[in-house]
């Protein structure tokens, strides 16, 4: 049986910002398989690593094929390895513990406020998602 190099992304899918940057970041993954998931549906006992529903509810979580999870910032750098150019040199330049340490604070206050600036941004916010849409989002 070949080995599964599937990527899993965990994301607020009840948040508009977090959903558009997720369907952002899909129109440009470079080929290599992606799992997205919002964490409101997503089976944490089926994750390769242990990941909480309040850690996932606070950050994005990126979790390589290996089981190796990143979150918040850094995670959303290593995702960005992973997209194609110019965001996969950016991703391999801020994918480093420093940048991740210093972009952390940025990280925290967007993820803090982020339903208050799907709001303003006119993207939906603190929605209850219905039944799984086609695409796995609900309702935009």
């Amino acid at each position: 049986m070949a080995e599964d190099r599937t990527w899993v992304a965990v994301f607020d899918g009840a948040c508009g910002l977090c959903r558009a940057f997720v369907r952002w970041a899909q129109a440009r993954v470079g080929g290599q398989p992606i799992r997205w998931l919002a964490y409101q549906d997503a089976e944490f006992a089926a994750l390769p690593v242990s990941v909480t529903l309040a850690e996932a509810a606070r950050s994005f979580v990126w979790i390589g094929p290996e089981g190796k999870k990143y979150t918040g910032a850094r995670a959303v750098f290593q995702l960005f390895r992973h997209l194609r150019w110019p965001w996969r040199l950016a991703g391999w330049l801020l994918a480093n513990p420093l940048a991740a340490v210093l972009a952390e604070p940025f990280y925290r206050l967007v993820a803090r406020y982020r339903r208050r600036i799907s709001a303003w941004l006119g993207l939906s916010a603190c929605v209850v998602p219905p039944a799984k849409a086609e695409d796995g989002f609900p309702d935009r």
